[in-house]
């Protein structure tokens, strides 16, 4: 479960990162520990947490600016792989034509 989780992470931080670099620490890598398999870690940049919550106009028009920059590399909606809430799968992976299906999925199974 752990290695789904910091790999479905470090992908969704590279993605933000990506496309609005103030919204998301830079991951740089992630990876098994040595001597043991079954713990992972995540690598990404440091930054100080800040205001919390955080000021409402400012961080709503950086999350407008993700959505407005962001370019799917397939032309559709959905991402390449699925990704957590913690332990919980978050069902959002796959493309679709429409953006509702993927929130509709997503929420379904939340619902579930």
């Amino acid at each position: 479960m752990s290695e789904r989780m910091i790999e479905a992470d470090f992908e969704s931080l590279k993605a933000v990162y990506n496309v609005s670099p103030l919204l998301s620490p830079r991951p740089y890598s992630w990876g098994r520990y040595k001597d043991d398999p079954t713990c992972h870690f995540l690598l990404a940049e440091f930054r100080e947490v800040g205001q919390q919550p955080p000021e409402p106009v400012r961080f709503t028009a950086r999350l407008a600016e993700l959505h407005k920059n962001s370019v799917s590399p397939t032309g559709k909606f959905g991402f390449h792989m699925k990704t957590m809430a913690g332990p919980i799968p978050q069902h959002n992976d796959g493309w679709s034509d429409s953006w509702e299906e993927i929130f509709g999925n997503f929420l379904g199974h939340l619902l579930d």
